[in-house]
């Protein structure tokens, strides 16, 4: 069949022509974004004025999801990065010296 002129047919050829062309192509790549680290934590911590916060504060400005805060936790404890005082509903996250001095270096 052949395409009259005026008609929409090289249109919609090149259309379909383009459209399977762009689906074989790759996707772009989302942007990157670094995981939040115990390091996040350190630095949040020394940011603040009293070098503390309580604990879901702090969960929630480091993005991180519960099992991961958690387990950052321990780490920075283990290395006397942080301490924790206050109740169990009321836990506060203080950087100790050790904390701040590894936070300015990062």
């Amino acid at each position: 069949m052949t395409s009259k002129p005026g008609s929409f047919t090289p249109y919609l050829e090149s259309a379909n022509s383009n459209a399977s062309s762009k689906s074989t192509e790759a996707p772009a790549p989302a942007p990157y974004a670094a995981p939040a680290t115990p390091l996040t934590i350190l630095e949040i911590l020394s940011r603040q004025v009293q070098r503390s916060l309580p604990i879901w504060d702090l969960q929630s400005l480091s993005g991180m999801d519960a099992t991961r805060f958690r387990d950052a936790l321990k780490s920075l404890r283990a290395l006397d990065y942080v301490a924790v005082d206050g109740d169990s509903l009321d836990e506060v996250i203080r950087l100790t010296d050790k904390g701040a001095e590894a936070a300015s270096l990062v």
